[in-house]
């Protein structure tokens, strides 16, 4: 007699290896605002039964020690000032429901396409909560001598530039805002600001100049050039405050970072972070998805789906952004071209 394979023979961990795939290479490209908090000396995975907050530590430069050493006596300690930071992790996830039963899971079209749009959701998710944690900065810089949002306007002079971007660096480096291991800080663009910037000669020629260290990683899309010891990385779901000029136009938020400026964390298993085939969380031995698929397989017996008419499909993962140093990030405010 011939075998018939049914979709109930498939076995959980068949359903959780494809479609966890399916999400982790749609999910991943996404985490651009993401991957900077990610590549954080505090990017915190708290362990299974240690409560949901996460204690991160800042520690103040110490001043140089100008006072000459006088022989045979030895010197006052030196105190260290530590700020502690907390953060409390919260849960973020979706589902979508279906109805039948699926002949071949691996090549169910309706099941790999929910995966996909789940995925997108789920890097939007998380990339938009580490941007808006982001964005919430007070270290401001603006075009020309303008001092606030509503004095910009779309023309040329306002737009991003050279200049602007050079006011951005001068200010980090005035606060000793350390670069990430490459070298570069990191600058997070829309496409109307990329537009702009490939307008402007003197960014345009340095980026023709500079060797292009842009990340080897897949999972990281984005990257555009480098100039000023500055990467570039452009995003559609770059901040953006509609109507917020000086003339109604829309004022876009380029954000330049340097190393530590924010943090990220999440429980064991369920943090979206650097991803890869064999990754860990810290010290638990557990392996870290982008997000967790939950799939809900149509037979599954239900006292609400007594005729097992229905399934699902989902995401869930945890998660907490938190600005670290605002001295070690710089928003920049400026207009684009129409």
């Amino acid at each position: 007699m011939a075998i018939t394979q049914r979709y109930a023979d498939i076995t959980a961990e068949q359903v959780d290896a494809y479609y966890d795939m399916r999400l982790l290479t749609v999910a991943a490209p996404n985490l651009v605002y993401a991957m900077v908090a990610q590549d954080s000396n505090q990017n915190n995975t708290i362990p299974e039964h240690n409560g949901d907050v996460i204690n991160m530590r800042r520690y103040t430069a110490l001043a140089a020690a100008t006072t000459p050493l006088v022989e045979g006596v030895t010197p006052p300690s030196t105190d260290v000032s530590v700020t502690s930071i907390t953060a409390t992790v919260s849960e973020y996830g979706a589902w979508i429901s279906f109805t039948g039963k699926l002949d071949r899971l691996a090549i169910d079209p309706n099941l790999q396409q929910y995966a996909y749009l789940l995925g997108m959701q789920a890097g939007l998710t998380i990339d938009t909560l580490s941007r808006d944690v982001a964005v919430a900065t007070d270290t401001i810089v603006y075009p020309g001598s303008h001092d606030e949002r509503t004095d910009i306007t779309a023309n040329l002079e306002d737009r991003f530039s050279a200049t602007l971007l050079m006011k951005a660096l001068r200010t980090l480096h005035d606060n000793n805002a350390l670069p990430f291991a490459n070298g570069n800080f990191i600058a997070i663009i829309s496409p109307s600001t990329e537009f702009d910037i490939m307008q402007d000669s003197t960014l345009v020629n340095i980026m023709k100049d500079a060797q292009n260290r842009g990340p080897e990683n897949p999972l990281v899309k984005g990257y555009i050039g480098s100039a000023l010891g500055v990467d570039f990385y452009r995003t559609s779901n770059a901040k953006y405050y509609t109507s917020g000029g000086a003339s109604s136009n829309d004022i876009h938020a380029t954000m330049i970072f340097g190393q530590n400026a924010i943090g990220a964390g999440g429980l064991a298993g369920y943090i979206p972070a650097k991803i890869s085939g064999t990754q860990t969380g810290n010290d638990t031995g557990k392996k870290i998805n982008p997000v967790k698929l939950i799939v809900t397989p149509v037979e599954t017996p239900s006292k609400e789906d007594p005729l097992h008419q229905r399934g699902t499909v989902g995401w869930l993962t945890t998660y907490v952004a938190k600005l670290l140093n605002e001295d070690f990030l710089v928003k920049c405010e400026h207009g684009v071209s129409a």
